[in-house]
């Protein structure tokens, strides 16, 4: 690879766009994971991640945004036409945003913003009530 010339500010606006596409992901989705319904049925059955995938999917295709593509750009070699978006790097870039997001919830529960156990406990919570009352959605 002759003529590789990284381009460090590039990868620098890409990592500061996938934090921040991360936090808002993240901050975005807590209202529908916190949500008694979504608690009640689907808490620790394993769909956060399939539809944070989704989402992240539809948000960034909608907005023509392909990170993976802008990572191969900055390391293109010197004078080389720039890439496309692909339907691959789109899939990838959602699964990064998906991971980030699921990344700063780890970051977010460190540092006492958002509580795994007390989600869990919620959950365990709303079954017990869904089998006592008539469902609600509030």
């Amino acid at each position: 690879m002759t003529g590789l010339n990284v381009n460090w500010e590039q990868i620098g606006d890409i990592l500061v766009l996938l934090f921040v596409i991360s936090v808002v992901f993240e901050t975005a989705l807590t209202p529908i994971f916190n949500w008694r319904v979504f608690a009640r049925h689907f808490e620790g059955k394993g769909v956060k991640t399939p539809i944070t995938v989704l989402l992240a999917l539809a948000l960034l295709w909608g907005y023509d945004i392909d990170i993976f593509k802008h990572v191969i750009d900055a390391f293109a070699e010197e004078g080389a036409v720039p890439s496309s978006s692909t339907f691959v790097g789109r899939i990838i870039t959602a699964l990064l945003v998906a991971g980030g997001s699921g990344a700063i919830f780890n970051i977010f529960s460190k540092i006492g913003l958002r509580n795994p156990q007390q989600l869990a406990e919620k959950a365990r919570k709303e079954r017990e009530n869904a089998k006592q009352a008539p469902e609600r959605d509030d």
